[in-house]
C-alpha cells in the first residue's frame, strides 16, 4: 500500500513486511538510515510517524540490499565456517 501524500514511497506496513521477508536485522538497518534501533522500532510499530525523507532512506537501504544480494534465485556466497578449537575451555596449556 502506498502513502497517499507520496505515492511512490511504501508505507510502514510495506517496510515491515519487506524487512521481515529479507531477515534484515533492525539494528543494522537503523545504522544505515541514521537512527537508533529504538527509534526505528517506534516508527515501524506506528508509534512515531514515518516522514517522507526517512521512507526514502529506508527504500534506498533496501535497494542497496537487493544489489548486494543479487537477483532472486542467485546462489549466495557461502560464509566461512567458524574456527573450532580442540582445547577445552579452562584447560591449561603446557
Amino acid at each position: 500500500m502506498k502513502r497517499a501524500d507520496t505515492p511512490n514511497i511504501p508505507d510502514v506496513a510495506d517496510f515491515r513486511a519487506e524487512i521481515g521477508r529479507r531477515n534484515i536485522l533492525r539494528y543494522r538497518l537503523a545504522a544505515i538510515v541514521g537512527l537508533s534501533p529504538s527509534r526505528l522500532g517506534q516508527i515501524l510499530n506506528g508509534r512515531l510517524p514515518l516522514t517522507p525523507d526517512l521512507a526514502q532512506r529506508i527504500a534506498a537501504a533496501l535497494r542497496e540490499d537487493d544489489a548486494r544480494r543479487g537477483p532472486v534465485g542467485a546462489p549466495q556466497q557461502a560464509r566461512p565456517a567458524a574456527p573450532h578449537t580442540t582445547r577445552r575451555l579452562g584447560a591449561r596449556s603446557g
